[in-house]
């Protein structure tokens, strides 16, 4: 038997559940309006809300700071350094924000895998939405941390995890998404600071 039958069964699976996704062209820039198969369409499916990715003053800089320094840096930034612009970046964004600092990723998922996991580790405790985005559920797996899912947006059933697991850990991480990205409702966050003090104490 070839090592790799197992795929193919995968696959049939897959197909027989309606579950197969397939890569689908775009014709044109990125836009709120797209031509897909021939057909105009309105994209609700895109993360470029304010519609900045075709902004033809962004095009100009990209090709700027192409000609300036490249395509890449060649490796990561601990091993290859980076750019005087990467940090006037993330400066612009830590005034913007009034944090000390600011630590930009190449993408959204990519910076929920890595902020989790600087966040908690093995001893600790992740309580998140079960409707949470999947990079959210990625970066809390990867943290070794114990992770309990609790009932969409309800915070009693919150409360009862806290209250049930709270003590048995060193951090506790809760962990959400402020707008959801498959239904569009909102976590209700101003009930978080309503938790009792001795609740209150998770990243």
């Amino acid at each position: 038997m070839s090592p790799y039958g197992w795929i193919d069964q995968a696959l049939e699976t897959v197909h027989r559940a309606d579950w197969y996704r397939s890569v689908r062209e775009i014709a044109g820039p990125s836009a709120p309006w797209i031509e897909l198969e021939g057909q105009r369409l309105l994209n609700f499916a895109s993360n470029d809300y304010l519609g900045l990715a075709g902004d033809p003053r962004l095009a100009e800089a990209a090709i700027t700071a192409i000609q300036t320094w490249g395509t890449g840096t060649g490796g990561s930034r601990l091993v290859s350094g980076h750019r005087p612009i990467h940090q006037q970046l993330e400066r612009a964004i830590a005034t913007w924000k009034q944090t000390a600092a600011a630590l930009v990723f190449s993408s959204g998922y990519l910076a929920n895998l890595g902020t989790i996991n600087a966040l908690v580790g093995g001893r600790d405790l992740i309580l998140a939405d079960v409707y949470n985005h999947a990079s959210l559920k990625q970066g809390a797996r990867l943290t070794g941390a114990k992770l309990l899912e609790y009932r969409h947006k309800n915070m009693v059933d919150l409360r009862a995890q806290l209250a049930r697991h709270r003590g048995e850990y060193r951090r506790c991480l809760l962990l959400t998404d402020g707008v959801f990205s498959m239904d569009g409702d909102l976590c209700p966050l101003p009930s978080w600071w309503a938790l009792p003090p001795n609740m209150r104490r998770c990243s």
